[in-house]
């Protein structure tokens, strides 16, 4: 009963397979093929003055982002209460100082409003942190 399955099951994949070769071959590629010459062809007759916008805009994207990080680090280390010019071992001593003070459970007995500002307080230690030790390699 399984050998009559299994040959069964080929002959209709080989059917079925070369239906679609034959319609892949006649009709589809054809269309396909016109299709994209007719594509490249437009793209090929368009001015270039679009890739000189699009490569002002990245100038300009790279140009606006770098002072965003630079005010980034800054703000980072104000979070933690160090100068800029702090060495990996007082980031970390900072970090570990203003986490102990400002974490969550440590305030657990507090009414909401100090919770949830100790939450959001955290937070913003852990990302000036997290920053930090991007920006330090530790």
């Amino acid at each position: 009963m399984g050998q009559i399955f299994d040959r069964l099951s080929r002959f209709f994949k080989s059917e079925s397979t070369s239906h679609y070769n034959e319609f892949v071959s006649d009709n589809h590629i054809d269309n396909e093929d016109e299709e994209l010459k007719k594509i490249i062809e437009e793209l090929n007759n368009q001015p270039n003055n679009d890739s000189k916008q699009d490569s002002n805009q990245d100038t300009n994207q790279d140009t606006n982002q770098s002072q965003p990080i630079n005010s980034d680090i800054e703000n980072a280390f104000r979070t933690l209460n160090i100068n800029t010019n702090s060495n990996i071992e007082e980031i970390k001593l900072a970090y570990k100082k203003l986490i102990k003070e400002y974490h969550p459970d440590k305030i657990i007995g507090l009414d909401k409003d100090k919770q949830s500002f100790a939450k959001s307080k955290a937070q913003e230690i852990n990302a000036a942190y997290t920053l930090l030790k991007r920006i330090k390699d530790f």
